[in-house]
C-alpha cells in the first residue's frame, strides 16, 4: 500500500516526475494534512510449467514381450518445473500430474509405442 497526500489546484499544477515537498501540509497549503492509503490486489494465476531437457527411457532388448518401462514421474519429474507458481502469500508450485503425448517421430516399422496404467501388468498400443 502507498501512503498519499492529496493536493489541489491552488498553487498550479502539479509536474509528473518532479516529486514535491508535501512537509508543510495542512492548514493554508495545497496538500492534505491527512493522508489515504492506496492498494491494489494482485490475484495469483495459474503459469504454465516450464519443460527443460529430453527423457530417455532404459533401453530395451528387441522382442521382450514385458519390458521394464519407466514412470512418467521418474521420466518428466528431472525436467519439470513450475516455480513460476511459487508466489509468497499466493499460489504454489505444482507437482507434475501427467504428460499428453503430441507427437511420434519414430517409424511404425521399428516398434509400437505402449503404456501401462497398472504398473506393467498390462499394456496398450
Amino acid at each position: 500500500a502507498l501512503t498519499t497526500r492529496l493536493i489541489d489546484s491552488s498553487s498550479g499544477p502539479v509536474t509528473a516526475g518532479t516529486g514535491e515537498d508535501v512537509s508543510a501540509n495542512g492548514g493554508i497549503t495545497a496538500i492534505s494534512a491527512g493522508t489515504s492509503m492506496l492498494s491494489t490486489v494482485v490475484t495469483p494465476v495459474n503459469d504454465a510449467p516450464v519443460a527443460t531437457g529430453n527423457a530417455t527411457l532404459p533401453p530395451v532388448s528387441a522382442d521382450t514381450t514385458n519390458p521394464p518401462g519407466a514412470s512418467v514421474a521418474s521420466l518428466f519429474t528431472p525436467v519439470f518445473n513450475d516455480q513460476t507458481d511459487a508466489v509468497p502469500g499466493g499460489s504454489s508450485a505444482n507437482d507434475l500430474a501427467g504428460i499428453a503425448i503430441v507427437g511420434n517421430t519414430v517409424p511404425a516399422t521399428e516398434g509400437v509405442w505402449r503404456y501401462s496404467t497398472d504398473g506393467g501388468a498390462t499394456w496398450t498400443a
